[in-house]
């Protein structure tokens, strides 16, 4: 849903109010865009006490630089992945299948994460029982 032009967002800072970048406009709209009139109408007096100053952004520029740095660093590590094929017997497949299934997870992203935490030295063999 647009947002009409004599409605505009900005956001209260403590140096004084600020005006929504483009991308703060479309992240806005877009989260808008499947509301109800309930939580349109939430999202109505968010907006207005970002305007008004009832509600306080408390993004400082240093909070911002740290928040933009561990999203790059999130997004570094969800690269697109390689696909690779393995053998594994049916046994410790079905056995694989039924961890993820606990764990509310697909048994690749269980296998993934498994071999991620064993390189990066998360998940160590467990010493031999004498």
């Amino acid at each position: 849903m647009a947002r009409s032009p004599s409605k505009t967002r900005a956001h209260r800072t403590s140096r004084g109010p600020r005006p929504l970048t483009p991308e703060e406009e479309a992240v806005y709209d877009a989260d808008e865009a499947g509301l109800d009139d309930e939580e349109r109408a939430d999202m109505e007096a968010l907006h207005a006490g970002l305007a008004d100053g009832s509600i306080v952004s408390i993004m400082t520029p240093a909070l911002q630089a740290e928040t933009q740095a561990r999203a790059r660093a999130t997004l570094e590590v969800l690269k697109p992945t390689k696909r690779i094929t393995v053998r594994i017997s049916p046994v410790d497949l079905q056995t694989l299948q039924q961890k993820a299934q606990e764990l509310g997870l697909p048994y690749q992203t269980l296998l993934k994460s498994v071999i991620h935490q064993y390189l990066t030295g998360q998940l160590v063999p467990r010493p031999s029982a004498v």
